[in-house]
């Protein structure tokens, strides 16, 4: 989210915490969900996999290639 948003870790963190309901129930839907602290919005299933392809993919379905931009700038 971070490599997407262009803001820092710790805007993102509250973020999460703020609409921790809705992390959670969709990280469940997709089979991310932190299966040792299931009340934890903290997700770790991506950790340690190749995850530019995914982030590429959210920037253009969702974010019209938006997602980036602060970076390339």
């Amino acid at each position: 989210m971070r490599d997407l948003s262009g803001c820092n870790g710790l805007l993102v963190r509250d973020w999460i915490e703020q609409h921790k309901d809705e992390v959670i129930s969709h990280n469940a839907k997709f089979g991310m969900e932190n299966k040792k602290y299931p009340s934890n919005p903290a997700s770790y299933a991506n950790k340690g996999k190749d995850t530019d392809k995914i982030l590429l993919l959210i920037n253009e379905e969702f974010l019209s290639g938006e997602g980036f931009k602060a970076r390339r700038n």
